[in-house]
Parts: C-alpha cells; structure tokens; sequence
C-alpha cells in the first residue's frame, strides 16, 4: 500500500492503518531499534510504541516520507530506552557511535532547545547532502542507524579499512563545517 494511503488512514483514524503499517515497515523499524538496543524483547518493544505514537501523532502530523517519520521515531524511543538502561547495560556498539561522534558535535546538554536541535540537524544535514551518496549512505547508516563497520562492509562492499577510514575523514570534516557556521569553537 502506498504511504499517500496509509497516511490518509491514520488521518481517518482507521485501526488498519497500524495493520498496514507494521506489514511495509515493521522489519524496518525493528532493525532500527534492535542495531541501537541489541536486544529483542526491548526492540520490539521499541517497534510498538513506534505505531502507538505515529497514531497519536497523525493527524496533526502529515509526513511526506513515512519511512523517515517513523524510523525517527523509533530511532528516538530506543536512544531514550538506552540511555535509560546505559548504566546498567553497555551496548558496545552505540557506546562507539556516541564516543566518535562526540568530539564534533556538542554534548546534547550544549544544544538548548527543541529549536536549536532542529537547527543543528539541518546544519548536519546540509553538510551531508554536500557528500556524494556512498559517503552519505555510509554516514549516515553508522551514525543514525548505529550499524557495525562490519554491516556497512556488507553493504557497500568495501574493506573495513576504507569503511573507518570514510567515517574519520567525514567525522573530521563534519567538525570543521560546524566550526565555520558557529556551532562551538
């Protein structure tokens, strides 16, 4: 089923619209969860408050790629469900992803503010966007689907070497372009 329609199904507050959307995106949202968690039971936990918010969120809501839309979502539940459990369980994989990022980005305690978060998401995402679509593609599956160098080697066919050496050069890159539009010093 087309996105379009079920859009229009949650804005009719039609149940089927969960039925549809757990069909086309449910593997989806629970890899997003699961390469965050690590764990089953709470990625698919993860994966059901993902529905549950996209319908209390459609309407007002009207989003132009449901995939992006609800992927953020559950990308957001499983970071809070994490940091929640950070001190009792270490996930190896997402504790690497934060530690490489956090040399170039704020801490999250630096950006105050629904509105300046947003800002530095567009910042990013400019930046991104000015990357061919393999640098992007690689990037972008490390820092915000939190896969493995080992995921993205599988994906793109590339060595490991190439893969870490791709992700420092955009890492180091990434900070000097927040430099220059303001973000820190």
């Amino acid at each position: 089923m087309e996105d379009e329609r079920i859009v229009s199904l949650f804005w009719d507050r039609k149940e089927e619209a969960i039925a549809h959307t757990m069909k086309k995106y449910g593997r989806l949202l629970y890899s997003v969860a699961y390469r965050i968690l690590r764990d089953r039971e709470d990625s698919e936990e993860c994966e059901n408050d993902t529905y549950f918010s996209a319908w209390n969120s459609i309407p007002p809501n009207k989003p132009d790629s449901l995939a992006a839309y609800l992927s953020g979502i559950c990308r957001n539940r499983a970071i809070n469900l994490y940091e929640y459990y950070r001190a009792d369980k270490r996930n190896v994989e997402m504790t690497e992803v934060y530690e490489e990022l956090e040399e170039m980005v704020a801490e999250r305690e630096h950006v105050e503010g629904e509105y300046q978060a947003k800002e530095l998401g567009r910042a990013i995402s400019r930046f991104l966007w000015g990357k061919d679509q393999r640098k992007r593609g690689i990037f972008v599956a490390r820092y915000y689907f939190a896969a493995s160098v080992e995921e993205i080697v599988q994906a793109y066919g590339l060595s490991p070497s190439a893969v870490k050496t791709t992700l420092f050069r955009m890492r180091k890159e990434l900070k000097h372009y927040l430099k220059r539009e303001g973000w820190y010093e």
